[in-house]
């Protein structure tokens, strides 16, 4: 069984994890990476190890820290200047090394010591891929939080603006169930003295208006202010005509739009034009 889970991890690579690898000599580490990954790259100086890291969108460092023609030391401090969270691996020699409080106070992720063991190399790189993928969907569930909270603040700009309208609004979704409106609206249904739904739809609205013609549904108005279109609301001595402009509303997030119907009262209007009528003809 153990064979067997060798011999796939040996031929299954991953191809969604980019490794660089900074060595004078990767000839022993490079096969123990080719076990596992498609994606790595050489660097045998620091000029080329940063080009590469620049260019390729890079997940794991790992550095030999027996090397002249580059401190491994300052490669960190550069890749940490780059993506301070990038994880870094030291390749150390402990029996040559005479300075190992250095290789504590480095501020990376692990360390592989030599002599170099193929079982505990690839134990300890699946163990560093875990922590890495973690790492990963930390960061996209952090990303998703923040933009939540701007889609929640921005809605709720919406609704508070919408709010203080002077004119009924409301907003809907796609399957018409209404997701706003103002006071307006209750004052609407207050009037005709009828109750407003828990779950109220496009209809509940348009129920509120007298002979609703169908070219006058919502849900059918085009964008904009639609003049040729008169809702008349009628209740014993309150009358009111309206006039619909709908628009709608996309926020940057993976939501639907929704459209906004605001319905503007034209009766002052029309009894100032009757008014003026009579006067001219008078």
């Amino acid at each position: 069984m153990i064979e067997t889970s060798e011999a796939l991890l040996k031929t299954k690579k991953i191809d969604t994890f980019f490794v660089l690898l900074v060595a004078q000599d990767g000839s022993t580490f490079l096969p123990l990476l080719e076990n596992l990954f498609s994606n790595i790259f050489i660097a045998s100086t620091q000029a080329e190890s940063l080009e590469l890291f620049d260019t390729h969108p890079i997940d794991l460092v790992i550095i030999d820290t027996q090397a002249s023609r580059y401190h491994w030391l300052t490669l960190v401090h550069q890749f940490r200047l780059k993506v301070y969270d990038i994880s870094i691996a030291l390749i150390v020699d402990m029996l040559t090394c005479n300075d190992t409080d250095s290789f504590i106070l480095a501020d990376v992720t692990s360390h592989f010591f030599k002599p170099l063991n193929p079982k505990i190399i690839n134990f300890e790189l699946h163990d560093l891929m875990h922590k890495i993928y973690l790492k990963k969907e930390s960061k996209i569930f952090q990303d998703l939080k923040e933009r939540r909270k701007i889609q929640s603040l921005a809605f709720y700009t919406i609704r508070r603006i919408i709010e203080e309208i002077p004119s009924p609004i409301f907003a809907y979704n796609a399957n018409e169930k209404i997701l706003f409106y103002n006071k307006n609206i209750i004052e609407l249904f207050e009037i005709k003295q009828r109750t407003i739904p828990e779950m109220m739809h496009v209809w509940n609205i348009e129920d509120l208006f007298e002979n609703l013609q169908k070219e006058a549904h919502f849900g059918s108005l085009n964008h904009g202010k639609s003049f040729h279109l008169h809702y008349v609301y009628a209740h014993q001595e309150t009358q009111k005509i309206f006039i619909p402009t709908k628009f709608s509303i996309a926020l940057e997030n993976d939501e639907e739009p929704f459209d906004v119907i605001v319905l503007t009262d034209i009766t002052p209007l029309l009894l100032q034009n009757e008014l003026f009528s009579t006067l001219y003809k008078g």
